[in-house]
């Protein structure tokens, strides 16, 4: 788990399932996903379990909470890829900048990992300014 100033960075536990369901649900959350948000509680669970099965010692996918609630993930599950999501009324606050530094740092610090690539959605200005 990371903290920073505002966040709490950790990975996802199987009770996460309301959050992130909300999450993928938001229109605009995941502009690049190449599959539409789940249409129901009942199919996001695919979704979450994938982040329970990333490989925890190969990866910094973390969820992101905010004023102790999930309000997207970063890091990447398959590095060297990394990303983010999140709500987008969580936007506009540089809560993307704060977890990236925080997921950049702890990822660089694996020897292995000597480069990183970002994904962003082209349709989101802070995004790709970020990277």
């Amino acid at each position: 788990m990371i903290r920073t100033d505002r966040l709490t960075l950790r990975r996802a536990r199987a009770a996460d399932l309301t959050d992130p369901h909300k999450v993928m649900r938001q229109p605009g959350a995941m502009p690049d996903w190449s599959t539409p948000p789940p249409s129901g509680l009942a199919t996001t669970p695919t979704a979450l379990d994938r982040l329970l099965a990333v490989d925890r010692a190969g990866s910094v996918e973390v969820v992101r909470e905010y004023q102790s609630r999930v309000i997207g993930t970063a890091g990447g599950g398959t590095l060297p890829e990394v990303g983010s999501s999140c709500i987008p009324g969580s936007r506009g606050k540089a809560l993307a900048h704060e977890a990236a530094q925080a997921v950049i740092a702890l990822a660089v610090a694996n020897p292995a990992n000597d480069h990183l690539i970002a994904g962003v959605a082209p349709g989101i200005a802070a995004s790709v300014k970020l990277v």
